[in-house]
């Protein structure tokens, strides 16, 4: 018997006494100060936090602070009602004012027909009722999106969430099945309605569930709300879906065979209407005065595949950037290819974008580096930040960038590039002050690495 088993200690009886006879609010854990109370929560799981939250008022507010900022500085919310009422709900709470990263996306996936993938409901009364249920939780979403009550569930939250500076936008092509995001409202259908077992076919958004239309309908609500937005990135974060196709073709790159299909990308239904109202006397609308990055996709076919209206997306889109004197950093990404060269030797002619600082570039299928080099070259005395990512196929092609670059960009600092073909990746990247070193020594590494294979 050890040592310890000889000391006294309480009976459970005298236990059971002492803390039902204890009167409710004075034990020492609400009494300590809020900054120990912080450093406790610090150190619980978010189940066990929740349930020290609910424990009594004290402990809720006083980890409020240390809640909100861990958990709600960045906010998710899938494109269906449940999801977006949910984030009407949060706006008008304590914690819509410590959001600053609002994501939007992906839309849901509701137009298919119900499968049931993991095992057979037990009866076919089961079934037919998980079935039903699926279906009225599309027709719910299709009747949203049809009246228009998501871009007031949208409009309304924003209202209320001032403190919001960046936008993203989370494609269904950023994800694989039903819980590969974590948006608010993506597990609904499996554990609520279909209980785990049941799920939709996977289908191609229609018009309605365009992401496009999203993107536009955000943009305008943070103009009503006034909102002061640093950031909207609509960047996919799965480019692997991007890649366009190999070879060493010298074309020019606006051949009509894309290589990949855009129409599964929630920007290829519809064009992207960018806000335009200015305030009396020309003054800059608040919520894109302090803009200083902007991604777009460019997924809409028909925006920049003719010249009347690759013309008319371009004023449009200047219009647009023109409302942000403080923009530095701005990328694109294409899931189209017929037109896009045209494009962007058009916008980086246009002088819209004097003032950019970094220039990013994905998806776009790169047929001869001379066509990259005309979009660049009046960029070349400005740009400081380059990121080009699936885009070179070919090894003469990435030799030709690369030297390009050291030789007609003297102020580049930072470079991101990668290089794919049917047997070969590479990437560069480098932040400095020694670029042309850095890339010559890029060169003859690689040169040397490709050798031994």
């Amino acid at each position: 018997m050890s040592k310890s088993d000889h000391v006294a200690k309480p009976s459970s009886a005298s236990m059971v006494r002492f803390l039902k006879g204890r009167a409710p609010g004075t034990g020492i854990l609400p009494h300590m100060p809020c900054e120990m109370v912080e450093m406790i929560a610090s150190n619980l799981p978010v189940e066990a936090l929740g349930h020290l939250r609910l424990t009594c008022t004290e402990l809720e507010s006083k980890t409020l602070r240390y809640f909100s900022r861990t958990y709600f500085t960045e906010a998710r919310f899938m494109l269906s009602k449940y999801a977006l009422q949910g984030l009407l709900d949060m706006s008008l709470s304590r914690l819509g004012k410590h959001v600053r990263t609002l994501v939007l996306g992906p839309p849901c996936n509701d137009q298919g027909a119900v499968e049931f993938r993991r095992c057979e409901p037990k009866s076919p009364t089961e079934k037919k009722d998980i079935t039903a249920q699926m279906m009225r939780y599309s027709d719910e979403n299709r009747h949203m999106r049809m009246m228009g009550e998501d871009a007031v569930l949208i409009r309304q939250s924003f209202k209320n969430l001032q403190g919001i500076t960046k936008l993203r936008f989370i494609d269904r092509m950023d994800h694989c099945g039903l819980y590969g995001h974590n948006s608010y409202g993506g597990r609904y259908v499996g554990s609520r309605i279909g209980a785990g077992v049941a799920m939709f076919e996977d289908r191609k958004p229609d018009s309605t569930q365009s992401l496009s239309r999203i993107f536009s309908v955000a943009l305008h609500a943070a103009q009503a709300a006034s909102l002061k937005l640093e950031c909207i990135d609509t960047r996919p974060g799965m480019t692997w879906a991007l890649d366009p196709g190999h070879g060493d073709s010298d074309s020019d790159g606006d051949d009509d065979d894309d290589g990949i299909d855009p129409s599964g990308f929630g920007f290829s239904s519809c064009s992207i209407d960018f806000p335009t109202v200015t305030q009396p006397g020309g003054a800059h609308p608040s919520a894109f005065a302090h803009m200083s990055v902007l991604r777009l996709f460019i997924g809409f076919a028909d925006d920049i595949r003719t010249d009347d209206r690759r013309e008319h997306f371009l004023n449009r889109l200047t219009g647009f950037l023109s409302l942000s004197p403080k923009l530095r950093t701005l990328g694109f990404t294409f899931s189209v290819r017929k037109g896009a060269s045209d494009f962007l030797i058009d916008l980086t002619n246009s002088g819209a974008m004097k003032n950019i600082d970094n220039f990013d570039l994905l998806g776009y299928r790169l047929g001869s580096t001379s066509t990259l080099f005309r979009i660049l070259r009046p960029l070349c005395a400005t740009l400081h930040g380059l990121t080009l990512h699936h885009i070179v196929h070919s090894h003469r092609q990435y030799l030709q960038l690369l030297a390009w670059v050291r030789n007609q960009m003297p102020h580049l600092t930072e470079i991101d590039i990668d290089y794919f073909s049917d047997h070969w990746f590479s990437s560069v990247a480098y932040k400095g002050t020694e670029m042309a070193q850095f890339i010559d020594t890029t060169i003859e590494n690689w040169e040397e690495e490709r050798g031994c294979y």
